[in-house]
């Protein structure tokens, strides 16, 4: 019983939410309509058509080989991890190779 009710509960405060969320976007949209009406319209204020121009200075481009070298302090943590197994158990002796 105490699972349904607050279940309940929750749905009841959703309810709220989205129709306070409805109200406020009602509001604003016949807000917006009134205004539409009686000629009010947010109008931008007008830039100037010249703005003046910063001092900038100019230089021309060089090519020039620079070496970038740079150093990080972090863990490597892998994607993946596997947990494997053996039929024998015992030490490795030596390694091969990939041929």
């Amino acid at each position: 019983m105490k699972a349904l009710t607050e279940k309940l509960l929750h749905y009841l405060v959703l309810i709220l939410v989205t129709a306070f969320a409805v109200w406020v976007m009602w509001k604003l949209s016949a807000k917006g309509q009134q205004n539409h009406r009686h000629g009010v319209a947010r109008v931008r204020p007008h830039l100037p058509v010249t703005a003046p121009k910063a001092p900038v200075a100019i230089e021309p481009l060089k090519h020039t080989l620079c070496e970038i070298s740079t150093t990080y302090a972090g863990k490597i943590q892998p994607w993946e991890t596997y947990r494997i197994g053996f039929e024998f158990s015992g030490r490795v002796a030596s390694l091969g190779t990939n041929s």
